[in-house]
C-alpha cells in the first residue's frame, strides 16, 4: 500500500506508448549497466525504492526507446496502421455496410459489393505487410 505523500508509479510514469519494436537495445543494455543501483540499497522504505528503481527504468526509456506518434486514431486502430491503411480499411468498411444495406441483386448492391471487393485485396495486403514491420 502507497503512503498518501508518495506517488506511485502508475500515477507517475506508466506510459503504454513507448514504441519496443524500434527501441535502440544497444544503448538500453549500456544504460542499464551504467545505472547506479547503490542508493536502492540505502532507501529504507519499500515504497520510496520502488519509485526510485521506476523512475530509473523511465529515464533509461526516454533515451533509447521512441513513443508512438499521437494521433486521433491511434485509440482506435493498432500502432502499425499507416493513414494508407486507415483510409483503406475505411472504405472497404463502408463499401460493406452500403451493400449490406441494400436488397441484394439491385443494381446499386452490386455496385457496392464490388467497391468492397476492390478495397478488400489491397486492405489485407498493406495489413500483413505493415504488421510485419
Amino acid at each position: 500500500m502507497f503512503t498518501q505523500g508518495t506517488p506511485s508509479f502508475h500515477m507517475m510514469n506508466c506510459n503504454n506508448g513507448y514504441n519496443f519494436k524500434r527501441a535502440n537495445y544497444p544503448l538500453v543494455y549500456e544504460s542499464l549497466s551504467s545505472i547506479d543501483w547503490t542508493p536502492l540499497q540505502n532507501i529504507d522504505d519499500v515504497e520510496k525504492a520502488c519509485l526510485h528503481f521506476y523512475n530509473k527504468l523511465y529515464e533509461m526509456f526516454n533515451l533509447a526507446i521512441p513513443k508512438y506518434s499521437s494521433s486521433r486514431h491511434r485509440e482506435y486502430y493498432p500502432p502499425w496502421f499507416t493513414s494508407e491503411i486507415i483510409r483503406c480499411v475505411q472504405q472497404k468498411t463502408l463499401a460493406y455496410k452500403n451493400y449490406k444495406k441494400l436488397q441484394k441483386n439491385t443494381e446499386r448492391s452490386i455496385h457496392y459489393e464490388e467497391l468492397f471487393k476492390l478495397h478488400r485485396s489491397p486492405s489485407k495486403y498493406l495489413l500483413e505487410e505493415a504488421y510485419k514491420r
